[in-house]
């Protein structure tokens, strides 16, 4: 069973951000890292767990270092 944790909940905040941040809008983004608007919304919401590879892609396309979503 995949149980959404605080820590999966903290990265979902952070991608928000970094979204936010990079001035793409989420139709953009989506593409960039290659999942639907739905289902990235669905990652920055925290109803789904993603990939430490997407999350590689993620930090790519908003030009952050992978650190940068697990900081407080």
């Amino acid at each position: 069973m995949n149980r959404i944790t605080s820590t999966d909940l903290k990265i979902s905040k952070k991608l928000i951000s970094a979204r936010e941040e990079s001035g793409i809008k989420i139709t953009a983004f989506s593409s960039l890292i290659g999942v639907t608007h739905q289902q990235l919304r669905k990652y920055e919401n925290g109803q789904n767990r993603i990939s430490a590879g997407r999350l590689v892609l993620f930090a790519a396309a908003s030009g952050k270092p992978i650190t940068y979503f697990f900081s407080s």
